[in-house]
């Protein structure tokens, strides 16, 4: 694949040009990526499993009151809780 590399800077194109050498094209490497739909699927079921039992355990360990509906909603809202509140006591560990 052709990369026009007059809009980079003269002294920045040879490093430019070795980088892109080192990767694929723009076709080859959205079909490797479009390939491997199943494990980033898997991957994602497994980091969801994992952050919806953090935060139920998390839930349970603060008493925080159950969510309510809609029902579809429930699990998204457990785990965004969860990583609020998480990162706010995170960010307030700095505060003197």
């Amino acid at each position: 694949m052709d990369h026009d590399l007059a809009n980079r800077p003269a002294d920045k194109r040879a490093g430019f040009a070795r980088w892109l050498g080192g990767r694929d094209c723009t076709d080859c490497w959205k079909a490797a990526r479009d390939a491997d739909t199943a494990s980033k699927e898997q991957w994602l079921t497994a980091k969801r499993a994992e952050e919806q039992q953090a935060a139920a355990e998390w839930a349970a360990g603060f008493d925080m009151p159950p969510l309510e509906d809609p029902e579809k909603a429930l699990d998204w809202g457990e785990r965004s809780r969860h990583q609020l509140m998480i990162a706010a006591h995170t960010a307030l560990d700095g505060v003197p």
